[in-house]
């Protein structure tokens, strides 16, 4: 994600502004979310594995699909889903974040 053009675009007076300073927003705002972020990695992955595992199940007890291709090809395509999903959330609780620090300072 393109912070620095996000925040720019979101608070326009930010455009005078040095890259330094927007960079040190972005890293300020990343630290104080780290611990969120990691929290929500770990939700995700038990998701990813139930969500894999149900489909999986399903698709090897009611069709004829070996169950455990079907938990294998369950699972990677629950974590290829799911993980854009993160990420989008991931990046919606930086530019919250952002958008408080870059806020306050300015």
């Amino acid at each position: 994600m393109k912070y620095t053009e996000w925040i720019k675009a979101e608070l326009p007076h930010l455009e005078n502004e040095s890259s330094a300073t927007t960079f040190e927003y972005i890293q300020q705002a990343k630290d104080s979310t780290a611990k969120l972020r990691i929290v929500i990695s770990i939700v995700s992955i038990i998701i990813y594995i139930l969500a894999g595992y149900m489909v999986g199940y399903l698709l090897g007890k009611y069709t004829e699909i070996n169950s455990d291709v079907a938990l294998a090809i369950s699972i990677g395509l629950a974590i290829w889903i799911l993980s854009r999903l993160e990420d989008q959330f991931k990046d919606s609780v930086i530019k919250k974040e952002l958008l408080l620090i870059a806020g306050k300072n300015t």
